[in-house]
């Protein structure tokens, strides 16, 4: 199970650092990605990612990445830690307020609806406040790791022009005779006009 998870985030990581594009617009992509991943949008996340990705000019793909952080593994512990935040730096929870007093079916749905909105707001504030320092923390982490890959690629095709370079230079030494001695003085041609005596 590890070994499989292990295998998919290194995949993931190499088609991110692998991006045709400029690494400060990959990470920002995935950053955005990661804070919207917090907010209550289950479902939704992906569309609203390319979306917004559209709108900031970032790389969509880095966004959906990033998105992916919430699946159905992890979307559950992720929304009670941000709903347990946001309930304690407002000073409130959901279960203060839910009451079934009411006899009437409507007067329960409205309050259940009322509920859901009090939960929505307070998952949405802890969203928030866990987002922001995940989301500036993975643009550089990203933006970090898109730098190295592409320094070490590009050192990497250097060092191999460079061999290539000097196989070449050997290989044309290799080729061309030894010199040739000097001709002596009496087998060269005197100049016109002049013979020989």
């Amino acid at each position: 199970m590890f070994r499989w998870i292990y295998e998919k985030l290194s995949r993931t990581w190499y088609k991110l650092v692998t991006l045709r594009t400029s690494p400060r617009k990959i990470a920002a992509g995935l950053a955005l990605g990661i804070f919207i991943s917090y907010t209550p949008t289950f479902g939704c996340q992906m569309a609203l990612g390319i979306g917004l990705a559209a709108l900031f000019r970032v790389n969509p793909i880095a966004a959906v990445v990033g998105v992916q952080l919430t699946n159905f593994a992890t979307v559950v512990p992720i929304y009670i830690l941000c709903y347990k935040i946001g309930s304690w730096l407002v000073g409130a929870s959901v279960s203060q307020s839910v009451h079934f007093t009411e006899n009437s079916t409507l007067g329960t749905l409205l309050n259940l609806g009322k509920s859901g909105l009090e939960w929505l707001g307070l998952e949405a504030v802890g969203g928030v406040v866990l987002g922001i320092p995940s989301a500036i923390l993975a643009y550089f982490l990203c933006l970090w790791a898109v730098v190295k890959y592409r320094t070490t690629q590009l050192n990497r095709r250097i060092e191999q022009m460079r061999q290539r370079v000097h196989e070449a230079e050997l290989e044309t030494n290799q080729k061309t005779p030894a010199h040739a001695e000097p001709e002596k003085a009496d087998d060269v041609p005197p100049p016109a006009g002049e013979s020989k005596s």
